[in-house]
């Protein structure tokens, strides 16, 4: 959890580069290799290809940058203040 933008852009942005410089050393041979995707248990997910890795990957990028972005927006819009849950 990032306490603070400048974080969250930074780690977005370091993601970004790294997802980058895989994609151009990665060869179609090896992203049409079956694989095993992503799984939040200690066990590998279900059987897949590179390809579809890297779809699932750039889905998690781009809704992360999102939320990012909105959080960002919603700061300047209430120009830093705390808004109150009271109604």
């Amino acid at each position: 959890m990032f306490t603070n933008a400048a974080d969250a852009v930074d780690s977005m942005r370091a993601g970004w580069r790294v997802l980058g410089r895989s994609l151009e050393a990665a060869t179609d041979d090896e992203l049409e290799q079956p694989t095993r995707g992503f799984s939040y248990s200690d066990e590998p997910g279900p059987p897949t290809y590179g390809a579809a890795v890297i779809a699932a990957t750039l889905n998690e990028i781009s809704h992360h940058g999102t939320q990012i972005c909105t959080l960002r927006d919603l700061y300047r819009m209430t120009n830093g203040r705390v808004l109150s849950t009271e109604r």
